[in-house]
């Protein structure tokens, strides 16, 4: 190895270096002195990485904790479809200033399937986690859903969105085997009958 590669691998944190005959740490250096092989020099690395990787995956697990879900905001049709995303931000900044609140908009995007003349659910993000749990409170202290007939929801985990689409799904094919519409409902991740919880 050369000089820098022995001082890059002396900068690794999380790693120490230890004798493959008598377990005894030591330094690069000595490490490399004593003629031990790369492979068992960078035996801990894999472990760093793995941890690194399993932080990554934390991260994204949690991304959902600075997301709103918002139905009942109008989706222009007439607007070329590249417009359309700085429309929805407006339409939600204006929502927001009747919550009392500015919080950055850090994203926005409309879900699910387009159906003419229906509005789809929007996945706002927010820039702190402490905002999304702000505007879900106000929006129900405010009952903004009675007075404006918008909807704001908190994000949801990758399972949740699993058991979600699987009570939609369930409630489709009870309304086509004749069942009436308006007796179904889904609240808190459960499919309710005529107020009679439903199991999938």
């Amino acid at each position: 190895l050369s000089e820098a590669d022995v001082e890059t691998l002396g900068r690794v944190k999380g790693c120490r270096w230890f004798c493959s005959k008598c377990d005894d740490q030591l330094t690069i250096q000595e490490s490399l002195a004593s003629n031990t092989k790369l492979e068992t020099l960078v035996e801990k690395v894999p472990f760093v990485e793995s941890t690194s990787s399993t932080s990554k995956q934390n991260i994204y697990d949690d991304s959902y904790k600075f997301e709103i879900r918002i139905t009942g905001i109008c989706e222009d049709d007439s607007k070329p479809e590249f417009d359309r995303p700085l429309q929805d931000k407006d339409k939600i900044e204006n929502l927001f200033k009747d919550l009392n609140c500015n919080p950055l908009i850090k994203d926005c995007r409309r879900v699910g399937k387009k159906i003419p003349g229906k509005s789809r659910k929007l996945i706002v993000t927010l820039n702190s986690i402490w905002d999304a749990r702000t505007i879900v409170s106000k929006s129900i202290q405010s009952r903004l859903y009675q007075s404006h007939g918008v909807l704001i929801l908190p994000g949801l985990s990758k399972s949740d969105l699993e058991t979600e689409r699987a009570l939609l799904r369930k409630r489709y094919e009870l309304i086509q085997s004749g069942i009436e519409k308006s007796s179904l409902k889904i609240r808190n991740l459960k499919l309710y009958q005529d107020g009679e919880q439903v199991n999938l």
